[in-house]
C-alpha cells in the first residue's frame, strides 16, 4: 500500500475510534479484483448528509448491512475531525475529509457485477429531496417523511433539475473525488474513462450520483494528475452556476446540431429538434446511431470518446446494454436505441409524450 492510502487507512482508523467503531476495515468485503486491480470506479450518493451515518452502516457487522464502498467522500471537513489529520500530510491536502472503509487492493460490495471490477465511491449526500405538506424538505428515509436540511458552513438549496430537487454536490467533495481518483490512478493505472460510472450506469432503478454532478469532467481530471482543477473550464462552471448540468445538456445537442447543421444561435431550437430526432428517425431500424445516439450517451453521463467508433465508444454502450439487460455487444442496434430513449424518458430528460 503507497503512502496515501497507509494516511488514509490511519486516519480512517482515528475516526472509528471517535465514533465508537471497533472494526478498521468493513466486514463487506471480497478478495482481490478479477483483473489484479480496478479497471474502474462507481460513484454512489449516500443518501443521506451525514458520513457517521454511511460509516456505521459499512463499518460494523452487527448491521448487517452486506455492503460496503472503497471510501466515503464528505461534503466538507468537520472540526472534529480536522486535528485527526494533522500529523498526516497527504490526507490534510484533501479538499473534503475522506475515510477508507475497505482496503484499494480488496473488492467492496457496492455494486452488483461492478463489485469485482470497480473501485467504489460513496458521496455523502441525500440525492433527490421533496417538498412535504408543511413546505419543509424531506429526503428519502421512511418515504420522504424525514425532515432534510444543509449541513456543512454554508447554507445552500435543493436544486431542481429534470422535474426533482436534488441536494446538491459542494465543490470541495467533488475536488477530493477527483484526487482519490488520482490517487487510484497513480497506484495503478488501469482506471478505464468507460468504467467511471455512476451507479445509475450499473442498475435501471438507480439515480445516483445522479443530474447534478459533473461526471464527465471528474473523468478528464482523473487522467491528468498535473493539472490543477481549478483551471478547468468544467470546474469553473460548476461553481458559477448550481444547474451546471443543464449547460452540459445542451454542450451535448450542440456537439450534435453543429455536425449536422452547423452553427445555430437559440439553444432550444436545437434542443426541441433533438428530442423531436431522437423519439421518430433515430427508432427506425436503418437508422444511424452516429453522433445523435453518442450525444444521448453523454447526457447520461456515459464517456463518449473523441473519435466515434473507437474502442472505449463500444465498452460503454456494452455497460449501457448490461444496464439495461440487452445483449452486451457494443453495437448500438435498434433494441438498443429504443433503450436509449426510454432511459431519457424515465430520467425526466425527454418527455414521456413525445412532446
Amino acid at each position: 500500500m503507497n503512502e496515501f492510502f497507509s494516511q488514509l487507512q490511519e486516519f480512517s482508523e482515528r475516526v472509528f475510534q471517535s465514533l465508537g467503531i471497533d472494526e478498521k476495515t468493513s466486514p463487506w468485503h471480497g478478495g482481490g479484483f478479477s483483473d489484479g486491480h480496478p479497471v474502474g470506479a462507481v460513484l454512489h450518493f449516500t443518501a443521506s448528509n451525514d458520513p457517521r451515518r454511511a460509516i456505521h452502516w459499512f463499518m460494523e457487522k452487527d448491521k448487517e448491512s452486506s455492503v460496503s464502498a472503497h471510501v466515503v467522500v464528505a461534503n466538507h471537513w468537520f472540526e472534529e475531525w480536522i486535528p485527526l489529520a494533522e500529523d498526516l500530510s497527504l490526507v490534510k491536502q484533501l479538499a473534503a475529509p475522506v475515510i477508507q472503509c475497505v482496503p484499494p487492493d480488496k473488492a467492496a460490495w457496492h455494486a452488483t457485477w461492478a463489485n469485482s471490477r470497480c473501485y467504489g465511491i460513496e458521496m455523502v449526500n441525500a440525492g433527490e429531496v421533496r417538498k412535504r405538506a408543511d413546505g419543509k424538505w424531506a429526503w428519502w428515509p421512511r418515504d420522504y417523511t424525514q425532515e432534510w436540511h444543509p449541513v456543512g458552513p454554508d447554507p445552500y438549496e435543493p436544486v431542481q433539475m429534470y422535474g426533482r430537487y436534488w441536494e446538491p454536490y459542494t465543490s470541495d467533495q467533488v475536488m477530493a473525488v477527483v484526487q482519490v481518483l488520482r490517487e487510484v490512478q497513480r497506484r495503478y493505472g488501469s482506471i478505464r474513462r468507460p468504467l467511471v460510472i455512476g451507479h445509475e450506469h450499473v442498475t435501471d432503478h438507480k439515480l445516483d450520483p445522479g443530474p447534478l454532478f459533473p461526471i464527465h469532467g471528474v473523468r478528464l481530471a482523473m487522467d491528468e494528475p498535473n493539472m490543477d482543477p481549478t483551471a478547468y473550464q468544467w470546474y469553473r462552471d460548476f461553481l458559477a452556476d448550481p444547474k451546471y448540468g443543464e449547460k452540459w445538456r445542451m454542450e451535448c445537442v450542440y456537439g450534435w446540431w453543429s455536425g449536422m447543421f452547423g452553427p445555430v444561435a437559440d439553444s432550444w431550437v436545437m434542443w426541441a429538434e433533438f428530442k423531436k430526432v431522437l423519439q421518430t428517425q433515430f427508432l427506425k431500424p436503418n437508422s444511424d446511431f452516429g453522433i445523435l445516439g453518442r450525444a444521448a450517451m453523454q447526457i447520461l453521463g456515459y464517456y463518449m470518446p473523441a473519435i466515434q467508433g473507437a474502442a472505449d465508444d463500444r465498452k460503454s454502450i456494452e455497460v449501457f446494454q448490461r444496464m439495461m439487460r440487452l445483449k452486451v455487444d457494443g453495437t448500438p442496434g435498434i433494441q438498443t436505441r429504443s433503450a436509449l430513449v426510454t432511459r431519457l424518458m424515465d430520467r425526466g430528460i425527454l418527455p414521456a409524450n413525445g412532446a
